[in-house]
């Protein structure tokens, strides 16, 4: 069967730039939405002993360009172990053959993908003089995705509302730290009401089972990038109901993401509501943002295809620059 490619993270982390991860992301949506990706929704497990939740998400670019699966596993006692709690991997297949080829570190990767989903969000849906961000979240996913809006938007304020002031801080460290376009105003506040007036643009990235902020504080003209909570409800009814809504797949976010299919049980809002994708926007079949007053909302549980799509350049890349470890797959 020949060999296959092992990346580590070091190696996924020196090839992937922000131009190119964001402009990957447009990418992958445009294949899901205009029915050029194979993607099945998400299989989830769970277990209690030990605690944790574990998905496989499989996805097949058409074409035969290539095919691949990703696992991530939370396994939330690892914290007491001093490891990781998050864990990822993606395997990588040959569209002609069926060969694996790569088997990429994994939650470097999904940071930076869902990160620059919330960045695509913003440049399509945020207004372009938009520059104060609001981040509710202060987790591995939230420092890319507030990079990533920096990275399409000239932010000049950032307010920070953690789960905890001692992680909140830990946070605000770590991205005054790192440089970049993240400006150096940061803010910690346990003011949500203020933090959310005060916001052109809004990163949800938090795992949190009640809603962070009430949909009613929204001014209008504010965008809301809520990315990555696969299991809680970040978002309450009347942010649905006040934004116009998109999705990273309509399928998956109507059947997994309780912030939106709630609102529609609920009768908050009917299902036509919430019916459009982003990768619509990047295709050109529904519009970006429309005007300065209205509200827009982008809600990202991940796809699958955003996995190969990305893994399949870091791969390429990888054999252009003789990067990672050859071992004998036969």
């Amino acid at each position: 069967m020949g060999s296959i490619r092992v990346l580590a993270r070091r190696d996924v982390q020196e090839i992937l730039t922000w131009e190119d991860v964001i402009r990957l992301q447009a990418e992958a949506f445009a294949l899901f939405s205009g029915g050029q990706a194979v993607m099945p929704v998400k299989t989830l497990l769970q277990t209690e002993r030990p605690k944790a939740h574990m998905l496989f998400m499989p996805a097949l670019v058409a074409g035969a360009k290539g095919f691949g699966v990703k696992y991530v596993g939370d396994f939330h006692e690892n914290l007491g172990r001093g490891l990781p709690h998050l864990v990822s991997a993606i395997l990588l297949m040959d569209g002609e053959t069926g060969r694996p080829v790569a088997l990429l570190e994994g939650s470097y990767l999904t940071d930076m993908r869902t990160g620059a989903s919330a960045g695509l969000a913003g440049q399509l849906l945020a207004r372009e003089d938009a520059a104060a961000v609001t981040v509710f979240g202060a987790g591995g996913i939230a420092r890319p995705s507030l990079e990533a809006v920096c990275h399409v938007r000239a932010i000049q304020k950032v307010w920070v509302v953690g789960r905890t002031e001692a992680r909140a801080r830990r946070f605000v460290e770590e991205v005054r730290g790192k440089g970049g376009r993240v400006p150096g105003k940061i803010e910690l506040t346990t003011d949500r009401r203020l933090a959310v007036q005060e916001a052109d643009i809004i990163i949800a990235a938090t795992n949190s089972p009640e809603p962070v902020f009430e949909g009613r504080d929204l001014r209008p003209g504010t965008h809301i990038s809520s990315v990555g909570n696969v299991t809680g409800r970040e978002l309450d009814g009347e942010t649905i109901r006040r934004s116009r809504v998109l999705l990273d797949s309509r399928e998956g976010c109507l059947k997994q993401a309780r912030d939106i299919y709630l609102p529609v049980r609920e009768g908050v809002v009917p299902p036509a509501h919430v019916q459009d994708e982003l990768g619509q926007v990047v295709l050109g079949e529904r519009p970006g943002r429309q005007n300065r007053e209205e509200i827009t909302l982008f809600k990202s549980l991940g796809i699958a295809i955003q996995d190969v799509v990305t893994g399949l350049h870091v791969l390429r890349e990888a054999e252009r620059l003789g990067r990672g470890v050859m071992v004998d797959f036969a």
